[in-house]
């Protein structure tokens, strides 16, 4: 417990730490182009949108006046901001150069913003007079103080709407109370979208950690039973979870998991529609600006879903490490976060496009609009293409394109930003954010390649269904990722491969938890003296079981006891003909991964056709959820076929406990594969192996064996094809659910070492 629980202390300050550099990152991002000073944070936090307020309310009342430089439009039903229907367009060089327009603006900040400090009123002229000038950097000809000295006394004489603005006149309170009103409204949206959007990512982030820390403290095993065979087992409905439904259409997830996908959606659902009222009764949020801030809103949250769905589908998800929670889980959370989050975008664009409809060739020449366009054309191409059917069949096509389409659409996203804000309003730090974490989980990949190094990999054929592949000087457990580029010319294609065993030295493998405790279920030499009693016990204890196991199992294969060593020689001697010293010399551990592949189409193919060849090796952390039951009184292993490289370390290690029961149920269609793994070297006191080739084991009546022969709580581990995944699911449940009615104590846990699509 104590490793796990540092593990855990340390993932939560690494992810603590990752925060604090990014957040530095983001908010000390520099601004290219424009010349205009880059804003640091999101607006509400860090950035202060219409502040100061009064000053806003005046320029934007002003504004929509015609100015003696004003062009008339040919077209009038151009809508200009606060709802007015103008024939005119004013353009930033226009209000710069101005003088009614900036001795009536100056004038009015004078009478209405008494309480400002000169310093806010400087950087608000120097930086903000000119509306509209989002693409456009105006400097304003005059001064603050020089255009109040210009009109040399107060105006007396109100503004009317519809004539030409000339000379310095006085807003009316009723406009200047409306846009008051109005630049407090939108700078409360806006505020709302960024605390939504952290809330987003917060919500996507922290529940799985709780969960896990609350039922890492809860000791109520009733409760445990309910919560699994009711929540977290069983499908959402009927009896698919890893085989795909009909016309691979999809995965169903479990009920937990659709719980959590649920509140993901619902969540987004209820912050989507909320905090869009105005401030103040001198101006109302009519049906066409609730649009607007509804179109922003999402387009927040979208880019929040865009970090969490990134996170969700790296190999290195602290996550993964933090809660327990499979790689497997995390990437259905990622599609489905995915799909949030381009039915978002979608949501953005079309209320846009609607309420630009009659103007779309003008909008289409500007280039936010035409970039923003494009991004959102590729986030649609993402979603087909994704597509289990698509997965299964054209993997590596899937992976080019999703990675390709995927960066486009993010670079996309911040052009789109640049374009239209520039960096004013810290829009782009949700871009800077997402590919802050693709990018540091990509060099955390390269780190791990670079440690690993160029290998040099042996292929062995075990027989027409399947190979090994041999990797020598390096460690590791659970699995890794193998790179060929000797195969292919797209070097940068991986393959995710489960480690079969991790140590081979000169004469044998044996099994043992680590030294350091960091990987305990890898191979290691056993050349200790003191492992000769233990070696005897185990003989002895097996010789007393064996009797039962033929019993319970007459058409299996019983493996015989064995000195649970498998003899790797070099070169074929003679145990005589071996001394003592050249013995000792050969069994000195040397770090290798071994790994059993099936023969498919493709690149295992290519892979079977060669004896030796370059590797590179992606070592990915080690299972927690094995780690977790390593030393459980009773453990069932339910395995098909290849499947058994996920298990091989954990019956290993297992097989040294004196006090411990470890059942394995193998059915695998391969004899050779059979020999090949040598499972009949391993033995121990509770290690109960057994075997067929050709056949099936009845999942029902194994599962039901073993936990009839003794109470309390048992893992089974189930690793192999998906049908078989999601019988061993079916049955547990309902032994779950017979236990809680006969009132027997226990729970039955699952722990699924399957790769799903």
């Amino acid at each position: 417990m104590a490793p796990q629980a540092a593990a855990r202390k340390g993932a939560v300050s690494s992810v603590a730490f990752a925060f604090a550099i990014s957040c530095q990152l983001v908010g000390h991002a520099v601004a290219h182009g424009h010349g205009e000073e880059s804003a640091h944070g999101l607006i509400g936090y860090g950035i202060h949108m219409y502040d100061p307020p009064c000053a806003f309310a005046c320029r934007d009342a002003i504004a929509p006046h015609r100015l003696n430089c004003s062009t008339v439009e040919p077209k009038p039903r151009v809508r200009r901001h606060g709802g007015h229907e103008s024939k005119f367009k004013t353009t930033p060089a226009c209000f710069a150069t101005d003088d009614s327009y900036l001795e009536s603006l100056a004038w009015c900040i004078q009478a209405r913003c008494d309480e400002l400090e000169t310093w806010a009123i400087d950087k608000f002229w120097e930086t903000d007079v000119i509306w509209n000038q989002a693409e456009h950097r105006e400097t304003p000809g005059l001064g603050f103080h020089d255009a109040l000295s210009q009109a040399r006394k107060a105006p007396n004489e109100e503004m009317e709407e519809h004539e030409v603005l000339t000379g310095a006149k006085l807003v009316p309170d009723k406009d200047w109370d409306r846009a008051f009103a109005m630049v407090r409204t939108f700078a409360r949206v806006e505020t709302s979208n960024s605390k939504y959007g952290i809330i987003v990512v917060l919500m996507a982030v922290l529940p799985p950690i709780f969960i896990t820390l609350f039922s890492s403290l809860a000791s109520s095993t009733k409760l445990e039973a309910f919560v699994l065979t009711k929540l977290i087992y069983p499908p959402l409905w009927g009896q698919r979870h890893l085989v795909p439904l009909p016309l691979d259409v999809g995965l169903l997830p479990t009920r937990g998991q659709m719980a959590f996908i649920s509140f993901q959606f619902l969540l987004n659902f209820a912050l989507s529609l909320f905090g869009y009222s105005s401030v103040g009764s001198a101006w109302s949020v009519d049906t066409v600006r609730k649009l607007e801030f509804f179109a922003n809103r999402v387009g927040i949250l979208s880019f929040a879903n865009l970090a969490v769905a990134i996170l969700y589908a790296t190999r290195n998800n602290p996550l993964v490490r933090i809660t327990g929670w499979s790689y497997t889980s995390f990437l259905l959370y990622h599609r489905w976060t995915a799909y949030l989050c381009v039915l978002q975008a979608l949501l953005h664009s079309g209320i846009w496009l609607a309420l630009h409809i009659h103007v779309l060739p003008k909008k289409f020449a500007q280039a936010y609009w035409t970039i923003g366009t494009l991004s959102m054309v590729a986030w649609c191409l993402m979603v087909p293409l994704s597509m289990l059917f698509v997965r299964r069949r054209y993997y590596e096509f899937f992976l080019n394109m999703h990675v390709l389409l995927a960066s486009l659409s993010v670079a996309g996203c911040y052009y789109h930003i640049y374009f239209k804000f520039s960096h004013a309003y810290g829009y782009e730090n949700w871009i800077y954010l997402a590919s802050l974490i693709w990018v540091v989980e990509r060099l955390v990949r390269l780190a791990k390649l670079a440690k690993n190094g160029i290998r040099r990999a042996t292929i062995t054929v075990i027989d027409d269904e399947y190979i090994s592949v041999t990797v020598p000087g390096v460690k590791a457990t659970g699995y890794a990722y193998l790179y060929f580029p000797s195969l292919s010319w797209r070097v940068w294609e991986n393959h995710p491969f489960s480690i079969s065993s991790s140590i081979q030295d000169g004469t044998a493998l044996d099994y043992a938890p680590d030294a350091e405790g960091d990987l305990p279920f890898e191979l290691v030499g056993s050349d200790s003296e003191a492992s000769a009693d233990l070696e005897k016990e185990r003989a002895n204890d097996f010789d007393d079981t064996s009797h039962e196991q033929r019993s319970l199992h007459p058409d299996s294969i019983l493996l015989t006891p064995h000195s649970g060593t498998a003899l790797l020689t070099h070169e074929d001697q003679d145990d005589d003909e071996i001394d003592d010293d050249k013995r000792s010399k050969n069994t000195s551990p040397i770090p290798c991964l071994t790994f059993l592949i099936r023969r498919e189409k493709g690149l295992t193919a290519r892979l079977a056709a060669t004896s030796s060849l370059s590797v590179l090796v992606e070592t990915a952390p080690p299972p927690l959820s094995l780690n977790r039951y390593a030393t459980d009184p009773h453990v069932v292993c339910v395995i098909g076929g290849a499947g058994i490289t996920a298990v091989n370390p954990l019956l290993a290690a297992r097989s040294r406990l004196p006090h411990a029961r470890t059942a394995l149920y193998w059915a695998c269609r391969s004899s050779a594969l059979v020999t090949h793994v040598g499972v009949d070297k391993l033995t121990g006191p509770g290690l109960d192996v057994n075997v067929r080739v050709g056949a099936r084991w009845d999942v029902r009546e194994v599962l039901g064996q073993e936990t009839s022969r003794r109470g309390g709580d048992i893992v089974v581990v189930v690793s192999g094809p998906a049908g078989m995944a999601d019988e061993v699911r079916r049955v547990i449940v309902d032994i779950n659910r017979g236990r809680k009615r006969r009132g027997d104590s226990g729970v039955v846990r699952l722990v699924e070492e399957c790769f799903s699509w």
